[in-house]
């Protein structure tokens, strides 16, 4: 005897919010091209798809102060994850609550820096640059927003450098000695924060900065105070 296939009915609204997100989807990684500059949007669209049809993961966070350091280096990322997040909370079937734009904020940010499937990682590289940053406001006695104007290419020098430590890229470049020393002799306050943070790195992440590094450090904090006399 012949079996009898059951008919399966789609739902008509179920196709229809399936749509809608499909959609959204779509705007979402042209938004992220076009207007944010960001990369790797192949990957964000197949996050974004887990994201919007599955419940969010409430296991991943950043801590609290790490929010600072976040809107203060990735300001981009940050500002299209809360656009990004009001879209998907229009369509969403229940309300999102703070964990879920915590949870988005971590996809985008581990998707533009290709941290794609290492969430532990994407912590830890914030960790670090907020732990370099912590290290020179302290010395300099004045907050992380200190950096928020007109202090662009300081920060950005600072991700790559925190970029460089956590994927222990050795400089085998040929070292520039005789500016390193004349650094070290007539910016003495700014050599002294660079060699800080050489030894919270020898010592935290068993990573040793080269001359260059530190020199490149030198000049980036020099500049960042307006002192540039070289």
């Amino acid at each position: 005897m012949q079996k009898q296939l059951k008919k399966v009915e789609m739902n008509p609204s179920n196709i229809q919010s399936d749509r809608m997100k499909a959609t959204m989807i779509e705007r979402l990684v042209t938004l992220y091209e076009k207007k944010y500059l960001l990369h790797r949007s192949d990957i964000l669209k197949r996050e974004l798809c887990a994201y919007t049809y599955y419940k969010a993961d409430n296991h991943f966070q950043f801590p609290e102060p790490y929010l600072k350091t976040i809107r203060l280096l990735f300001n981009e990322e940050y500002l299209f994850t809360k656009e990004a997040f009001a879209e998907i909370n229009l369509i969403s079937e229940c309300s999102l609550a703070n964990h879920d734009f915590l949870r988005l904020l971590e996809t985008v940010l581990r998707t533009n820096w290709q941290y794609s499937n290492q969430p532990e990682n994407i912590l830890s590289f914030i960790e670090l640059i907020h732990s370099l940053l912590e290290i020179i406001s302290c010395r300099l006695k004045v907050s992380t927003q200190f950096f928020e104007s007109s202090r662009t290419s300081f920060l950005h020098h600072i991700k790559f450098l925190a970029l460089k430590i956590q994927q222990k890229e050795i400089d085998y470049s040929t070292s520039d000695n005789d500016l390193y020393f004349f650094l070290e002799e007539n910016h003495r306050e700014a050599f002294s924060i660079a060699e800080n943070i050489r030894k919270f790195i020898t010592e935290t992440y068993d990573f040793d900065l080269s001359n260059n590094d530190i020199t490149y450090l030198v000049l980036h904090l020099i500049k960042s105070l307006g002192a540039l006399t070289v």
